[in-house]
């Protein structure tokens, strides 16, 4: 996991602008934290730090992390969904969902 993590930080670095992690769970504890080399979390509550360019979204929330992810890649972007295998029937139902709502905007 740890050679994920930096190779998610040079994806990070060759695509400044168009790449962003949402993680419903903390990177750490996952050993993704190579990431962190290179950028920061995106806190929108702190007026100071919201306009440093975060790479990273951390909420505590698949459903929420998923919809952030939704709304970005539907703007042309690429968006990164680490998650655990715990998780996988909630992600995939709203992953199927949203290939769905593609489709059918096609």
């Amino acid at each position: 996991m740890k050679v994920i993590g930096n190779f998610i930080n040079q994806v990070f670095k060759d695509n400044p602008s168009a790449v962003r992690l949402f993680s419903p769970d903390e990177l750490e504890s996952n050993k993704l934290d190579g990431v962190f080399e290179g950028t920061n979390r995106n806190f929108q509550w702190d007026e100071f730090a919201n306009a440093r360019g975060g790479r990273v979204i951390e909420v505590l929330s698949e459903h929420m992390c998923q919809g952030f992810m939704q709304g970005y890649t539907l703007t042309g972007r690429i968006g990164i969904f680490p998650f655990y295998e715990s998780f996988l029937g909630i992600i995939h139902t709203m992953m199927v969902q949203y290939a769905k709502f593609i489709k059918m905007a096609l």
